[in-house]
């Protein structure tokens, strides 16, 4: 017979604890970015519409965007890169809130 094979248990770490929220985007370090987007929404009510961003800020779990209006979590968004139609990046809203200036700063993780 072989030998018997060792069996280590790891300790539990900090992502471990976190769950789901290990990949949150608010735990990443963020890039600024620049530019103009245009989305195809896809409603978690149902309904699909475009939609124009502008790019706030990019990190490894999605994008910062900002938009004239809000989008509900759980929203799927195809943007499409400025005069390049061929070139997309598809995300899931996770975060919407309003800013001072009327307008909404929206988290897509991709």
């Amino acid at each position: 017979m072989g030998a018997a094979k060792t069996i280590t248990r790891q300790q539990p770490t900090l992502d471990d604890a976190l769950g789901p929220y290990q990949f949150d985007r608010r735990r990443a370090n963020r890039q600024p970015a620049r530019g103009q987007r245009l989305a195809v929404v896809f409603g978690v009510q149902g309904g699909r519409w475009l939609l124009p961003l502008e790019l706030r800020d990019t990190c490894s779990g999605g994008l910062g965007l900002i938009g004239e209006h809000a989008l509900e979590p759980g929203d799927r968004v195809t943007l499409y890169d400025e005069g390049r139609r061929a070139t997309f990046i598809k995300g899931v809203v996770v975060r919407s809130s309003v800013r001072e200036d009327g307008r909404f700063d929206l988290g897509l993780t991709c």
